[in-house]
């Protein structure tokens, strides 16, 4: 009964009672009425280290936006969004949604919150005593960290605290005791690490010194809070999984920074459990790195414990695979036909619809028709790797991730088809066709020999068959060649050992007498792109993407003059220095934190992510305009280290010369020489209750005599403080007069195009049943469970961490020893580590502790001694 309008062609009718009274016919006890679609899928957004997950409502926004964009669709609404906790006496800064429309989006808040100091000295007693027991093995560590509460009232017009928290490294930490993310400095680019001491090394000694305030680095806490972080997103999608039992609802996840290595943590926790993992994983800045640099060597204590290079590429294929490979744990599947059954797709098509491309040109696509694999292509099992030249977060020396320099080819071709790449580089167009213009499929030839000849294919046949044609030398004669026939062809299209292939058999002949076939075999494209990514797609190099100094000119020109940049890891410091200044010579580098970034020298990358209906020009973020949080955290660093600079501000004066009021008296020789400064809190209170000087009163005055010194000019110079608005102004300029820069870490997630236009089509979509407009209780309790400072998140581990900082007993005991946590194996992780051999001679005594001797296996870094002090 409804009169429908453009904006309701996403509603689907159904019938239902309506209130109208008893006494009333049929016809008027039902009517049509339109509800809302269900939702495509869930997608769990999750952020990086230091971060409250500021990209989230642009995300949120852009992926709703582009999923009704490639559903044809208009009912997906972005939810509203707002920073809370703000208040002088509750600085404790969350993004939060404060107002829920219709959105598939999950937002995941992880971080770090150290114990009290009570927990703290009792840990580490009884840390000492396990280790002075010879009962113990594998002594369980003690908490590294713990809170100070230190109050510091301050209002600056941008920022009012009571309190400029910290750990006991002097990590900013809020009014709960939390970071959410953790300090920027501990994060990792290995799974492992995450079960590891927090950075340390001649690296984090640097860092301290050359950091400057408002990202200054400290020594780190344990980085056990990523792995319970992991643990979390493992719970979070069981639970899921669990609500909404045999519906296999697409779950996908978008990780931006140290939240893609999380998410592979997570996935092979699930996977030792065999529950089916995220469908469709979304990769972005990720700081995973396969070719650990000397850089992350020197973060580390003692050299100790990095991962080597093939586990680090072993264990990436191996999450890859478990995401392709959990599918098969799936009850249900979702084609496009489901869809536009369900109504997830809109069949109703809009004939005027356009898609303006990155040239500014527009398309029309046939969605439902020629144009179906486009938008509604099969995501399931799939992997997408979003990179950019142009972060210089992950492009730092210590990490040099894949966020930043794309994955080698030799592991997409491992992965095959599961793993998708694209690269965000400025003003680089991103979404269109990756596939190579001048490529051929080429047809292959297969032998077979005559021991594995089916029973249609043989000797007999060929001497049957076989003709000669007489040379005229002598009587020889030569065969001619025997041709398979189609009925023999056909067959062998069905043997074991064609039968998996998806192309063509193009021809066949005997060889060798009869003793051996060879045949003539097309593959498909897709068999081509699976086993050879190389040649089906385009490629991009370093010298194609250059922008505003990001690379370096041209990485083989370079390498070929210059092979000092040859590195390995076990090359001397001094090595990597002179690396360092090379790179900045050459380079028009970005630098964060007073750390140089390294120099792009990749040499070419495989984009295969496919094409979508619009394609955009990537353009880098701006610098936004500052946080408070941000502001809190660069007063926590002048309070650490440079406390004067407030105090001086505070004791700071004005000075005015003012002819001397009667009340004061003269002055002589012995004020001048013996007592200049005047004091005199009577007389201070006279003088600004007067002028009106400043509300926060006079310091001092002196009086101001001539060169005979004896002789009065009747003249006082008066010494006021600044005014409390003078001096909040100048306290604010401390932090607000630096100049804003991005590092473009979070350009893609916080782009306004890459959501919509590209995230949004690389989505698994499916089926969500028992979520709508009207009923959202479970997508509000998955969110609750989802943030871990959520007052009602109901999880009973998260809540003691999030109150106390107090881990699941299991995770405590992991701390250094990965192995009691973390899924090991030939398909899960791979914990290969060695110890910088520069740091042999250190490690072989630090060893012969008595410490050591009561591991159960090798160390793989430092245990730390127990931090005793005497009362």
């Amino acid at each position: 009964m409804s009169n429908k309008t453009d904006s309701d062609k996403v509603l689907h009718s159904v019938e239902k009672v309506s209130g109208v009274p008893s006494n009333s016919t049929d016809a008027m006890l039902t009517c049509n009425v339109d509800v809302p679609a269900p939702l495509p899928c869930i997608v769990i957004l999750i952020h990086g280290v230091n971060d409250i997950g500021e990209a989230f409502e642009n995300q949120d926004q852009g992926i709703c936006k582009g999923l009704n964009k490639r559903l044809g669709r208009c009912d997906l609404i972005p939810n509203e969004w707002a920073t809370i906790q703000e208040e002088s006496d509750n600085f404790a800064p969350r993004i939060a949604i404060t107002k829920s429309h219709y959105s598939p989006v999950i937002p995941f808040f992880w971080g770090y919150r150290p114990v009290d100091k009570q927990m703290y000295d009792e840990d580490q007693r009884a840390y000492e005593k396990r280790l002075k027991d010879p009962s113990v093995i594998d002594p369980e560590l003690p908490y590294s960290s713990y809170w100070l509460d230190r109050e510091f009232k301050l209002d600056t017009g941008t920022l009012a605290v009571d309190k400029l928290n910290s750990d006991n490294f002097f990590n900013w930490i809020d009014y709960g005791y939390h970071r959410n993310g953790g300090p920027f400095a501990n994060a990792t680019t290995s799974i492992p690490d995450m079960y590891g001491p927090g950075m340390s090394g001649l690296l984090a000694f640097g860092g301290k010194i050359v950091t400057p305030e408002g990202s200054k680095s400290y020594d780190n806490p344990h980085r056990i809070y990523f792995a319970f972080a992991a643990y979390r997103l493992a719970k979070l999608i069981k639970k899921i999984r669990k609500d909404t039992d045999r519906q296999d609802i697409p779950i996908n996840i978008v990780a931006h920074s140290q939240g893609t290595i999380i998410t592979m943590l997570a996935t092979f926790l699930l996977a030792k459990d065999n529950v089916l993992p995220a469908d469709c994983v979304i990769l972005a800045h990720s700081p995973y790195a396969f070719d650990p640099s000397y850089a992350e060597v020197l973060s580390k204590d003692l050299y100790m414990g990095i991962q080597t290079e093939q586990s680090r590429e072993k264990t990436f294929i191996n999450f890859v695979k478990k995401i392709k490979d959990s599918q098969d744990l799936r009850n249900k599947k979702f084609t496009p036909e489901t869809l536009k059954e369900n109504y997830i797709i809109n069949t109703t098509v809009n004939p005027d619809e356009k898609y303006i491309q990155a040239d500014g040109s527009e398309k029309q696509y046939d969605r439902l028709g020629k144009d179906e694999e486009m938008f509604y292509r099969d995501n399931f099992g799939k992997v997408y790797h979003y990179f950019s030249p142009n972060d210089h977060v992950v492009s730092l020396w210590n990490v040099q991730g894949m966020g930043w320099k794309g994955i080698p080819d030799h592991i997409i071709k491992a992965c095959h088809e599961n793993l998708r790449q694209r690269v965000f580089s400025h003003k680089v167009i991103a979404g269109n066709n990756p596939i190579n213009p001048n490529f051929i499929i080429p047809l292959v030839s297969m032998t077979i020999n005559e021991q594995d000849y089916p029973d249609y294919i043989s000797l007999e046949d060929y001497k049957q068959r076989v003709t000669y044609v007489d040379i005229g030398v002598r009587g020889g004669k030569v065969a001619n060649t025997v041709v398979l026939l189609s009925e023999q062809l056909q067959r062998l299209k069905q043997e074991p050992l064609f039968s998996k292939f998806e192309g063509t058999i193009e021809h066949g002949h005997y060889f060798a007498g009869g003793r051996s076939v060879i045949v003539t075999y097309r593959p498909t494209f897709a068999e081509m792109a699976k086993d050879h990514p190389e040649q089906t797609y385009n490629k991009v190099s370093s010298s194609e993407m250059k922008e505003q100094g990001a690379m370096c000119s041209s990485p083989d020109v370079l390498l070929r003059d210059n092979p000092s940049l040859k590195i390995r890891p076990n090359n001397s410091f001094d090595a990597s220095i002179q690396m360092l200044k090379f790179a900045t010579a050459q380079c028009d580098n970005y630098s964060t934190g007073d750390i140089q970034t390294a120099p792009f020298i990749l040499t070419e990358r495989i984009i295969n992510g496919e094409e979508v209906p619009e394609t955009m020009i990537y353009q880098v973020d701006q610098p936004g305009d500052k946080t408070k949080l941000s502001r809190a955290i660069h007063y926590g660093d002048i309070y650490n280290k440079n406390p004067q600079k407030i105090e001086k501000l505070k004791q700071g004066t004005i000075n005015v010369t003012v002819p001397r009021p009667s009340y004061i008296p003269p002055s002589n020789p012995i004020d001048l020489f013996g007592k200049p400064v005047i004091t005199d809190p009577v007389l201070l209170k006279k003088l600004n209750d007067d002028l009106q000087l400043s509300d926060r009163g006079i310091k001092y005055f002196r009086y101001i005599g001539n060169n005979d010194m004896g002789k009065d000019k009747d003249q006082i110079r008066i010494y006021y403080y600044l005014s409390n608005q003078q001096l909040k102004d100048a306290i604010r300029e401390l932090v607000d007069s630096k100049k804003d820069e991005s590092s473009h870490h979070s350009g893609i997630t916080n782009s306004k195009d890459a959501p919509a236009k590209i995230m949004a089509y690389d989505l698994a979509l499916g089926v969500v049943n028992g979520i709508t407009l009207q009923d959202q209780r479970l997508l509000f309790e998955w969110r609750a469970i989802a943030d871990w400072r959520h007052p009602e998140n109901n999880d009973t581990e998260t809540v003691l961490y999030s109150r106390y900082g107090i881990l699941p007993d299991d995770l405590k005991k992991a701390m250094n020893y990965p192995t009691k946590h973390m899924p090991i194996g030939d398909d899960l992780v791979d914990n290969s580590f060695y110890h910088d051999p520069s740091s042999k001679t250190i490690v072989a005594k630090e060893l012969m502790k008595e410490k050591y001797r009561k591991l159960s296996e090798k160390p793989q870094w430092p245990l730390p001694d127990p931090d005793i002090k005497e009362p």
